[in-house]
């Protein structure tokens, strides 16, 4: 399978899973904005092992409607995987997992960059899931 092939699956995977923006049902606290499925390389060795689809959700500050965030959605995932491409976050010796930690904090410098300050309290990884399952 070629890379080309390959974005391109996860391009559909990304656009049949559509951005939800939620608020936690039963609470008056603040809400959450669902990103869309981002397809994020493993590297080693200097090639491409692997691609992991990963989840994330954007808790908010209080005050902050989640449907705000839908616009700046694709300025957000357009960076996380610029970076990606640019410095992986691969885990070294798991070629079926990316470090969370790292992408939180990429994606936290990018809404505040691109949301403001204070828009955006913390970053959530909700899953990876891996392309397919590499030994």
């Amino acid at each position: 399978m070629d890379r080309r092939t390959l974005l391109t699956a996860g391009l559909a995977a990304a656009t049949a899973t559509h951005a939800k923006a939620s608020e936690e049902p039963g609470s008056d606290g603040p809400g959450a904005y669902e990103l869309t499925v981002v397809g994020l390389p493993v590297v080693a060795g200097d090639r491409v092992r692997n691609y992991i689809y990963v989840r994330l959700k954007l808790h908010l500050a209080a005050g902050v409607e989640p449907m705000s965030l839908r616009d700046k959605d694709p300025h957000i995932r357009d960076s996380l995987v610029r970076m990606a491409h640019r410095r992986p976050f691969t885990v070294e010796g798991d070629p079926n997992r990316l470090n969370a930690a790292a992408m939180a904090g990429h994606v936290m410098a990018t809404a505040m960059r691109v949301c403001g300050s204070g828009v955006v309290a913390r970053v959530e990884v909700i899953s990876q899931q891996p392309q397919r399952l590499v030994r």
